[in-house]
């Protein structure tokens, strides 16, 4: 059967469903944590241009390449094509033509950040994003497994921290913002593959969450958010700490409520309504004050 021809208004909201518009967020959070405090960068081009980087192309590139290959677990999974959380049906043709213009976008992005950094250090992020990329997805294909590399690739968006440093020209964070933002990335990854248990044991998947089981995952879980929760005392602000406390919590309702089974959308769903807000006032407020930044 021939493939129906797209308008250029449906693939274009096609790439933006693929991007993945609620997750825009994470790597914002990313970049825009270094410039916490630092209001005299609304007034710079770079800064916005470097914004809008983090957002479509780079999440475009991320999750095109990331679904190529994927679509028999994203059919079965009531996560995925939904909430503007992807597509789930899709077909590899127009997944390829989206990843490759993805590819052309961040390549123009690339030579335009060669403006205002060194050759050497747009390569080298250049090599973070596609290495990470390719690791997870292609080759040793880490996102199916096995532990603990399913969990550590992900860590790649902490090279934002260091790409908004060096484009915006503000202080490198220091080491506890590092740790902080290591084990939230680490816990992060960790709940979402609690989340897809089921659909990732059908896809015969060996993450961290199936090999460990539901019990160990989620004791996993409550021991990355200790870390988590142990780290923040080292930045001495109230909302971090609230913020820690809070999932930390979270962690151990469904440890103690659901030792072995694997959340419901609904209840994966409540726990967004409950820690997304939390997250969003932490996130206002390290903007606002640069409570990250400082030592």
């Amino acid at each position: 059967m021939a493939e129906t021809k797209l308008s250029m208004w449906e693939w274009t909201w096609l790439s933006f469903h693929v991007s993945r518009p609620l997750l825009w967020p994470v790597s914002s959070w990313f970049y825009l944590i270094p410039c916490g405090g630092h209001f005299e960068l609304l007034h710079s081009p770079i800064f916005w241009s470097g914004l809008v980087f983090v957002t479509f192309p780079i999440n475009l590139l991320t999750y095109a390449w990331n679904d190529m290959g994927d679509q028999n677990n994203d059919k079965i999974n009531p996560r995925k094509g939904k909430f503007l959380m992807g597509t789930s049906n899709i077909d590899e043709h127009r997944l390829e033509s989206i990843r490759n213009f993805a590819v052309l976008l961040n390549l123009g992005f690339a030579i335009l950040f060669t403006l205002f950094l060194s050759l050497l250090k747009v390569l080298l992020l250049s090599f973070i994003v596609i290495g990470a990329n390719y690791m997870y997805n292609n080759g040793p294909m880490f996102r199916r497994g096995p532990p603990p590399m399913d969990l550590l690739l992900p860590l790649g968006y902490l090279g934002l921290f260091q790409f908004s440093v060096w484009l915006n020209q503000v202080e490198n964070l220091p080491v506890q913002t590092w740790v902080f933002h290591v084990f939230m990335a680490l816990r992060s990854q960790l709940w979402g593959q609690i989340i897809d248990i089921r659909y990732d044991s059908i896809d015969r998947r060996k993450t961290t969450a199936i090999v460990l089981g539901l019990t160990k995952a989620r004791m996993l879980l409550v021991f990355l958010l200790l870390c988590e929760a142990f780290s923040a005392s080292f930045i001495s602000d109230s909302y971090v700490l609230v913020f820690s406390f809070l999932s930390l919590m979270q962690g151990l309702v469904e440890l103690v409520l659901y030792p072995s089974s694997a959340p419901s959308m609904s209840l994966a769903i409540l726990t967004g309504m409950v820690m997304t807000p939390a997250g969003g006032l932490l996130f206002l407020h390290a903007i606002y004050n640069g409570i990250f930044v400082h030592d």
